[in-house]
């Protein structure tokens, strides 16, 4: 849980490269980093980033919980959660397992 809030965290890094690592490292721990990015959504932490790790985590599980957050006051935040349905449904359509 301590490295998984510490990635987190580094979404909202100013350095770009350190997010990008961050997100990285988030969406290779595949359905493992599924409950952490969940409490992240949570708790409004770096929501439009995590949304995008949750499309590139490809998991069905997560589709409610992202679809929530089509409807946010934030453009940014309902943006990345249309991009994140957007990568789950064309994963699935194409048979890709979650990773």
């Amino acid at each position: 849980p301590w490295l998984g809030r510490r990635l987190i965290e580094g979404l909202g890094n100013s350095d770009e490269n350190a997010r990008s690592v961050a997100g990285i490292m988030l969406g290779k721990g595949g359905a493992a980093a599924i409950p952490i990015l969940h409490d992240a959504l949570v708790e409004r932490n770096h929501v439009a980033e995590v949304l995008a790790v949750l499309g590139d985590v490809g998991d069905a599980s997560v589709k409610d919980d992202v679809a929530r957050f089509v409807s946010d006051k934030d453009e940014t935040i309902a943006r990345a959660a249309s991009d994140a349905l957007r990568v789950l449904a064309l994963r699935q359509s194409a048979g890709e397992r979650p990773r």
